[in-house]
């Protein structure tokens, strides 16, 4: 349950959608590895959607900002990840 004096983002995430208020943005996942695999670079972002949605349930916004993070976060729509195919340039597509 959010604290009114001390919100949490992830907690506030789309909370005004639901009564059928325009989203201002959204968020996609892509977890995928298989662009940073390929160019032998390090992988692990595939991890990445779920370690931002886990950060942002802890995330309070700062004092000073703290109603326009509120504003944007409650009129965010979170819709979830991308269904990885193994195609990799199909699923940017």
């Amino acid at each position: 349950m959010t604290n009114s004096s001390d919100p949490r983002l992830g907690e506030e995430l789309g909370r005004d959608l639901a009564s059928g208020t325009q989203p201002l943005a959204a968020m996609i996942g892509f977890p995928s590895d298989e662009g940073v695999a390929r160019s032998n670079g390090r992988t692990g972002a595939a991890a990445g959607p779920a370690a931002i949605r886990q950060a942002l349930g802890r995330l309070t916004p700062d004092a000073e900002a703290q109603d326009a993070f509120l504003r944007i976060a409650r009129r965010t729509a979170d819709l979830g990840d991308i269904a990885m195919t193994g195609d990799l340039e199909g699923d940017q597509e």
